[in-house]
């Protein structure tokens, strides 16, 4: 189903989903580094930003 083909009320639930859901600018995230780790449940993960300014999530 395209955006077309939704109703306009489903269109504005999802308009509402997006606004409910937190944003960070990446720029804040790196903070001029190409790297961040990331501690969740226990765990370190890394975040990278590529030369092509792709992100990565590694364990």
């Amino acid at each position: 189903m395209s955006a077309a083909d939704k109703p306009a009320s489903a269109s504005r639930n999802d308009e509402a989903q997006a606004a409910a859901i937190p944003a960070i600018d990446s720029k804040e995230l790196f903070r001029g580094n190409r790297q961040v780790q990331i501690l969740h449940a226990g765990q370190i993960y890394i975040l990278r930003l590529t030369r092509d300014n792709k992100l990565i999530l590694t364990k």
